[in-house]
């Protein structure tokens, strides 16, 4: 009798102690996600990398310099391999991208989600700049497009790839 009484006592605590009820106490979510009931929550601008989650702040595969190897505008070009700089600012998504590398031409803030990049409308040395643009699935090849609006002129659109 007293066998059972230990037992049944007993058997409450073991159905509720069990290792297999809170799923998210061996997930790795990352360095950037969160666990809810088992699965992981990455936050926007941030991806899986080597198989990990929420590891990789999508900014950080633009962090590098790519050279062009096409840039046209209107009739004009940037010569074959202009480097282009990006590097990190801000706390979330931004970059910035140094067109001509240390002899900047122009430089442009973007905001990166996944490997897509915005550049909202802003001003450099009195003109109007905006544009879009990708990164390829390996990370080797930048593709942007870029508008230009100068004062008294026609728009200048610079499509330009880089590697």
């Amino acid at each position: 009798m007293k066998k059972l009484l230990v037992f049944i006592l007993i058997l409450p605590l073991m159905l509720t102690n069990c290792d297999g009820c809170d799923k998210c106490k061996k997930k790795d979510c990352g360095e950037y996600g969160t666990c809810n009931d088992g699965n992981c929550d990455c936050p926007e601008g941030v991806s899986e990398l080597n198989g990990r989650k929420c590891s990789l702040e999508d900014r950080e595969k633009f962090i590098k310099t790519f050279y062009t190897t096409t840039t046209f505008c209107n009739g004009g070009t940037f010569p074959q391999g202009t480097p282009l700089s990006c590097s990190r600012t801000g706390d979330n998504n931004d970059i910035i991208i140094y067109f001509g590398g240390s002899n900047t031409l122009f430089e442009l803030k973007g905001n990166v989600i996944g490997n897509n990049i915005s550049i909202s409308s802003q001003t450099y040395d009195g003109d109007e700049y905006s544009g879009n643009g990708n990164l390829s699935s390996n990370g080797n090849l930048l593709l942007l497009t870029i508008t230009r609006r100068r004062a008294g002129s026609t728009d200048c659109v610079f499509n330009i790839s880089g590697t």
